[in-house]
């Protein structure tokens, strides 16, 4: 076990290299919005003279390293004024800035080979990244007028959806469990609402979304298919002010300000659907006795100019209670489902301004609950999963070209599956159980390098060396990483990358969408079986692909286009008689088309038109008899074709949203949208009716989705 950490630690040892001749001094800071002090994740600092820069981190914290001189010093982030500023170092700098926003985010701007911007973006080593602002996407269309951020991630490529409206991500052929899905970097185990056509995340609460489909920093571990790093707002520390909005299915509120100004803020923001109070009106009595509400809270403090604390949590459930009355008895059915995550961190910046340390508490819950009282009889069947955890990552910023990243993580994971309590006659057909408590720890070390080999190289090499203990056995291994950047001209470039990832949890379904009785489990688990080791199978899975994405960011128009061309596959042994077949989810080709266009200073049009390849099933092809043990009959056994062997029909639809704003006011502003998901009413095929047709089946596509209008309003003050 010790033997690769020596080795990463000698590797890193041997990388680290000497200072150069030169005196160097370091210019060091903070970049933060001048209208809330919300700090800047990803804000360029462009030296033009030298052709070096660099990043603010996930913390709006920047560090460059340069030779005694006097230098023009460029600082820029989309939507914000570029500010130069001259800076002479002769002894090391701190600089802390504060943005001030365009006086229209959306006005026409020239993008050149200058563009500090594109110039990082072209030499970066990292590749599949996809960074989106809240304030980009806030307007894409999406089924009742709920901007969601994982349905608008969908519209990516190399990003698919799973069923007609569900929340599931299916990025580069893995398949929904293996994304890892941070909120401040707390994992968030259940993602979806109203049984997965909602996500849980408030968008009002939220500055910025980052995933990664490849390439992955070895900060980030434990799942296989991709990352979603999601950072709450930090509250404004200038002036209180509301968010608000009223929809067709659900309202938000948000309420920010500063606690000390400057020095400390807080944000809290609170969603609720109203579905059970819609039914509720319209027939009278409790139809639909289903919500699902959200709770989204953080403070912050800033201790010192080099100390920052943060304390955020989300707390979120969905309810569904129904009772009604059945001869004279009463029939009492619902459950619970939710997550609730706390996060608390300590941010540093030690006295030589080159290394950035943060250190995280993390706690986690995930639980549901279905209870059933019916007839004398009563049913309760619960799982939960705890993680309490911490882990401390540093950053190291060596000089422009060479930065270091390390850390470590532990984490114990509490597991309490298939807890079922019965009484009444149910209880001689379902016993009552405990469901044991299961513990895991999982942690991890990782250490990377991203440095400048020369004006057309670059290079991030790393690793991660991770281990679980479950049950009294240890399983680990070594997680290379390596990306690569071979830089042509200023606006383009080569990139190369190879990462190997280890999953040690994964979630089992029951069905293709997200239902209370999904598990997840170190190693897998059924609903109400204990011997899970005796149903699971394990196989191999393979994808290929060619991704396009063509992106837009500024002007009166702006969107992307992207395309997908891919295959995915899977293999098992005592599946399709040991033969490959495709994924459920094997979607040969996905095209999407997102267009925002500003008509006016108040009137503005976004559209979404995605199409796809359908999805995959094994129908039955034909039916053969067998005489029965006994001799008395026959047994009918049907036939199916390979497994996944034919698709369902494409699917295509548009989305539009219109969005009036309200006239300028000091203190005041709004906005009222009207859309339409699905404009042109196609339907999705969603499932296969088998309908009997002579001595033969029919199968048809059923549609989920056809149009639905939405209409909303949205308030600030």
């Amino acid at each position: 076990m010790f033997r690769p950490i020596f080795r990463l630690f000698i590797f890193f040892v041997c990388t680290w290299g000497t200072l150069s001749a030169q005196q160097t001094y370091t210019l060091s800071g903070t970049i933060a919005d001048s209208t809330n002090g919300e700090t800047i994740i990803g804000a360029i600092v462009y030296v033009k003279s030298l052709g070096k820069g660099t990043t603010a981190n996930t913390y709006g914290f920047y560090s460059l390293t340069l030779p005694e001189g006097t230098y023009d010093v460029s600082f820029s982030f989309i939507s914000y004024e570029t500010t130069t500023k001259r800076i002479t170092l002769n002894k090391n700098v701190s600089l802390n800035l504060k943005f001030k926003p365009e006086s229209t985010a959306l006005k026409e701007v020239v993008v050149s080979a200058e563009s500090s911007k594109e110039k990082e973006e072209v030499k970066s080593t990292q590749m599949g990244m996809i960074s989106l602002p809240i304030e980009q996407i806030k307007h894409v269309p999406c089924i009742g007028g709920e901007v969601d951020i994982i349905k608008v991630m969908q519209l990516m490529p190399g990003i698919k959806r799973g069923g007609e409206g569900q929340t599931g991500m299916y990025v580069r052929g893995g398949d929904a469990d293996q994304n890892l899905i941070l909120v401040d970097e707390a994992t968030v185990y259940n993602v979806s609402h109203l049984f997965g056509f909602f996500s849980v995340f408030n968008n009002d609460a939220l500055k910025d979304v980052m995933i990664y489909k490849g390439g992955f920093p070895a900060s980030y571990g434990g799942r296989l298919s991709a990352v979603m790093d999601i950072r709450m707002k930090e509250g404004d520390m200038q002036k209180y002010h509301v968010d608000g909005g009223i929809g067709l299915l659900s309202s938000h509120l948000t309420v920010q300000g500063p606690i000390i100004k400057d020095t400390a803020s807080f944000i809290i923001s609170g969603r609720r659907s109203y579905i059970d109070q819609v039914f509720k009106l319209a027939y009278g009595k409790s139809v639909l006795p289903y919500y699902f509400y959200d709770i989204n809270a953080k403070v912050n403090y800033k201790i010192t100019n080099r100390d920052r604390i943060y304390l955020s949590s989300y707390i979120g459930d969905d309810v569904l209670a129904f009772k009604q009355k059945a001869d004279s008895s009463l029939l009492d059915f619902g459950f619970y489902l939710g997550n609730i995550t706390g996060t608390l961190r300590w941010n540093h910046l030690y006295k030589n301004d080159k290394l950035f340390s943060n250190v995280s508490l993390i706690y986690t819950r995930f639980r549901y609950d279905v209870h059933g009282d019916f007839a004398n009889n009563s049913v309760l069947v619960k799982s939960s999963i705890m993680d309490l955890g911490g882990k401390a990552d540093y950053n190291y910023y060596k000089t422009s070209e060479n930065k270091f990243m390390f850390g470590g993580s532990i984490v114990n994971h509490s597991f309490r599956p298939n807890v079922v309590s019965t009484s009444g006659e149910i209880s001689q057909a379902l016993a009552s159980q405990e469901g044991g408590l299961l513990s895991t720890q999982e942690m991890a070390i990782y250490g990377l390098n991203d440095r400048s080999l020369n004006a057309r190289w670059n290079i991030n090499y790393g690793g991660r060396i991770s281990f679980v203990n479950a049950n009294g056995t240890s399983y680990g291994g070594f997680e290379p990483r390596l990306s690569a950047t071979r830089v042509l001209t200023e606006t383009q470039s080569l990139k190369f990358g190879l990462s190997r990832m280890i999953q040690y949890m994964h979630l089992v379904s029951s069905s293709s969408i997200a239902l209370p009785t999904d598990l997840w489990y170190q190693g897998a688990n059924l609903i109400l079986n204990n011997n899970f080791e005796d149903e699971i199978v394990s196989g191999k899975g393979a994808a290929s692909g060619i991704e396009l994405f063509l992106n837009k960011t500024a002007g009166r128009f702006n969107g992307w286009i992207g395309y997908t061309l891919s295959v995915s596959t899977r293999k098992f042994e005592d599946l399709n008689n040991g033969k490959e077949y495709y994924a459920k989810y094997d979607r040969r080709h996905d095209w999407s088309f997102v267009v925002n266009y500003e008509l006016s200073k108040r009137w503005s049009v976004s559209a979404v038109w995605v199409y796809s390849s359908g999805l995959r099933f094994t129908p039955v092809v034909g039916n053969y008899f067998m005489p029965n043990a006994a001799l008395t009959g026959a047994d009918i056994f049907p036939v199916y074709t390979d497994r996944n062997a034919v698709q369902l029909p494409a699917s295509h639809r548009l989305d539009i949203n219109f969005v009036l704003k309200s006239k300028e006011h000091k203190h005041w502003k709004s906005e009222l949208f009207l859309g339409a998901y699905n404009f042109y009413n196609r339907a999705q095929p969603y499932q296969i009716r088998i309908t009997g047709e002579g001595s033969g089946y029919k199968y048809q596509a059923v549609g989920l989705f056809g149009f639905i209008p939405s209409i909303g309003f949205n308030f600030s003050f």
